[in-house]
């Protein structure tokens, strides 16, 4: 197991939560978003850190959460979008 997996579920902790009204994004949010999109444009060739990040439901829970609250800021607006393209992206096999 890779050392960045771990350091994935950091990251993911420490981007924030939903109170169930308003996505509550921590202050260092945007340095969380630059570090996971900085660890998948290192991927290996078997997109471990990719899948990870599926399994771990980010994607569900945290990011689509994030964004319609976050639309107007334009930091974390930039990250968050580059970040989905990212995801959703299909990677070459």
């Amino acid at each position: 197991m890779s050392v960045l997996l771990a350091d994935i579920d950091a990251t993911c902790a420490g981007l924030g939560y939903s109170d169930g009204q308003k996505y509550q994004a921590e202050p260092d949010a945007a340095e969380s978003l630059k570090h996971l999109i900085w660890i998948l444009r290192r991927d290996l060739d078997n997109h471990e850190y990719r899948r990870h990040l599926g399994r771990s439901k980010v994607l569900q829970t945290d990011l689509v959460y994030m964004l319609p609250d976050y639309v107007h800021h334009e930091e974390l607006s930039d990250l968050l979008i580059r970040l989905l393209v990212i995801l959703t992206n299909p990677t070459l096999l």
